[in-house]
């Protein structure tokens, strides 16, 4: 008997195993039949690029084709595209002057903008939507958070135009600076970025912004942002901005900008400003700085600019200062104005000066 009940209990723990696993097996089956597929592709279900709409499958395979893991899922890339443009089309709706719906919009916009998503929100932009203020923003993120992968975009045919190139710089970090710097190629757009660059950085740090600016090319808008330097350095700091100024080997930009130092200077140390302008030779440059001198100095202290003023040799720079002065000094004291004007050597041909360009103004026009 004992053998029997031992054999009997063998086989009600085959049958109870069997029955428990019959169980587990039809419990997973009653699952999400996609399920078993997700967890055997994970690992390719990584973001991946987006491929054109013949690459769906590889030829002769019947295999779905996956991307190299770089870019969202194609879901993902859809709907971001779907909801960037809808939100453009509300900016194209709102009414003219609705800076309220347009503030709005741009809010939803950027809050797109994540360090993951935004190379594919940048190449999912069309031109006009990358000329934007909210693709100037894609870009100028892009270019933040991966320096090289954004430089190597723009260089594949997206270079920002000159506007929109400045509007970027002045939003990059310094590491985003200096693969600009290498790895860009010299043009308008590279040249727009140091720029907006250089200008936004010139009050506080005018050396960093000079560094960029040399490595512009020559031209209208290097000088442009030189002069900006140039003014800014020789508030904060003259000394350092003047020993800049001095070693440029270019005659006429080194003139150009000991001029716009001049002019800045008038606005806080006219005495330095004036040395500044003995630099200068005799010229257009030269009659500007004290031009500018004269006006900036007459608003603070028109006697002293008068006194300055009255000993100047050249009489273009010295006539266009006398007027200056004059249109300044009369409004708060004419009295004082005029016997100024009267105590001048040639008073006599500034009266005739004055009062022929009283005329002029007051005939009338063809």
């Amino acid at each position: 008997m004992a053998d029997i009940f031992r054999k009997i209990r063998g086989w009600l723990t085959v049958l109870v195993l069997g029955v428990l696993g019959v169980g587990v097996l039809i419990l997973m089956r009653s699952r999400d039949p996609g399920e078993t597929l997700r967890h055997q592709t994970d690992r390719r279900s990584q973001p991946i690029a987006t491929a054109p709409a013949s690459a769906g499958t590889r030829p002769n395979s019947g295999r779905p084709h996956v991307a190299p893991a770089i870019f969202p899922a194609p879901d993902s890339v859809t709907a971001l595209r779907r909801a960037v443009a809808a939100d453009f089309k509300r900016l194209r709706l709102r009414q003219t002057g609705d800076e309220a719906t347009r503030e709005a919009v741009m809010r939803d916009l950027l809050a797109r903008v994540t360090d993951e998503d935004v190379p594919t929100l940048a190449r999912l932009l069309t031109p006009s939507e990358r000329e934007s203020e909210f693709g100037t923003a894609v870009v100028a993120h892009w270019l933040n958070v991966d320096p090289a992968g954004a430089v190597a975009w723009l260089q594949s045919g997206n270079m920002p135009g000159g506007a929109q190139a400045q509007d970027i710089g002045r939003r990059l970090q310094s590491a985003a600076l200096d693969q600009v710097s290498v790895g860009l190629p010299p043009g308008a757009a590279k040249d727009g970025i140091l720029a907006g660059a250089a200008t936004a950085i010139v009050d506080r740090a005018p050396e960093r912004a000079r560094t960029l600016a040399e490595q512009m090319q020559s031209g209208p808008t290097q000088t442009d942002v030189l002069e900006t330097i140039a003014y800014a350095w020789s508030v904060k700091n003259p000394v350092n901005a003047a020993h800049w100024i001095a070693s440029i080997p270019d005659a006429g930009l080194r003139d150009n900008l000991i001029a716009t130092g001049a002019k800045a200077l008038g606005t806080t140390d006219p005495e330095v400003a004036i040395g500044w302008t003995t630099l200068l030779p005799p010229g257009d440059a030269r009659n500007q700085a004290q031009l500018a001198i004269a006006e900036t100095w007459a608003a603070s202290d028109p006697s002293a600019a008068g006194r300055w003023v009255a000993g100047l040799g050249d009489s273009t720079a010295r006539d266009a200062a006398v007027t200056t002065i004059l249109s300044r000094w009369s409004v708060a004291d004419p009295s004082a104005a005029t016997a100024w004007l009267l105590s001048l050597p040639d008073h006599t041909r500034q009266l005739a000066r004055l009062e022929q360009a009283r005329l002029d103004r007051l005939e009338p026009k063809p």
